[in-house]
């Protein structure tokens, strides 16, 4: 009698089970590495975000009170306007640098993230896990996306390619004006320093009349 062919569908069942197993302790090294690295480096950029933050610059009171020049110059009160002035200027720019720090740790969190989802979805499609069929769907102006699967893994990965394109696309200007402050109104800031979008063009001065000789 010949004997019974086995079944093909139960052999490619025990093949994927037996891949699995196979592959689920690199899964498992996979989402233990991955989240240690994302919360040591996000707790070390946030702590020294703070510390720079915390770190601003400091005006002594005693260069306030300058001793007076025996031959003339700034009085005391200019020369403290001027140290004030010189200490907004130093304060803004710190802010302003502060600003693009935060920026640049927020698009490194969304950066880091979708990479993060991105190679545990890989693991998931190297591993062949499988749920019951997951449909996403996303609408834009410029365009649209639909997708339906039963793999965790596509789903994540997608999902990590449109968060690292997002935080690439997606930018956050930061501008600073030079506003005169402890000097008075006679000082103007220059237009130079002005984003070019507020600079106002100068209107041309009409040419003098020639006058005539007379002979």
């Amino acid at each position: 009698m010949p004997e019974p062919q086995p079944d093909l569908s139960e052999t490619v069942a025990t093949s994927e089970r037996q891949w699995q197993d196979r592959l689920l302790p690199f899964m498992i090294r996979m989402l233990g590495g991955l989240t240690i690295f994302f919360l040591t480096a996000s707790f070390a950029q946030l702590a020294y975000l703070h510390y720079r933050i915390e770190k601003g610059p400091v005006l002594s009171i005693s260069t306030l009170v300058p001793t007076p020049s025996p031959t003339g110059g700034l009085t005391q009160i200019e020369t403290a306007s001027v140290l004030l002035e010189a200490h907004v200027l130093d304060q803004r720019y710190h802010q302003a640098n502060i600003f693009l720090m935060a920026r640049v740790w927020t698009n490194y969190l969304g950066f880091v993230t979708g990479m993060t989802l991105a190679l545990v979805g890989a693991a998931f499609i190297l591993g062949k896990l499988e749920i019951l069929p997951t449909s996403l769907e996303g609408h834009a102006k410029i365009a649209a996306l639909s997708l339906k699967t039963a793999s965790p893994g596509i789903i994540l990965a997608v999902l990590g390619v449109v968060l690292m394109i997002t935080t690439i696309v997606v930018q956050h200007p930061i501008e600073t004006r030079d506003v005169p402050v402890y000097l008075g109104p006679k000082v103007q800031p220059q237009e130079n320093l002005l984003p070019p979008s507020q600079v106002s063009p100068k209107p041309l001065l009409p040419l003098a009349p020639k006058e005539k000789v007379s002979k």
